[in-house]
């Protein structure tokens, strides 16, 4: 989420400093009440998705996703996180 705001913020204005920044919060400790292990699994699938996709559509600047990041996405797309997708 904060390379999706980083990236926003840089393609609207990118002549300016941009620091995104959240509280310091382990994997473990993220899920809540509102939010299951599975749905912040599937929140950050579709955050990557975001980065890829929304730059190729000029609505972000572009990011490097390493391999490694973009094949455990894929892992994931086939093991079912894909309720938050962009279809």
């Amino acid at each position: 989420m904060e390379r999706r705001a980083y990236a926003t913020f840089k393609k609207v204005w990118p002549e300016k400093e941009c620091i995104v920044t959240s509280l310091p919060i382990s994997f473990e400790d993220y899920p809540d009440e509102l939010h299951s292990k599975e749905d912040v699994i599937g929140i950050m699938a579709g955050d990557l998705q975001r980065i890829k996709l929304y730059a190729e559509k000029g609505f972000q600047i572009p990011q490097e996703i390493p391999v490694e990041v973009w094949d455990a996405y894929k892992k994931l797309i086939a093991a079912g996180y894909t309720k938050h997708l962009v279809r």
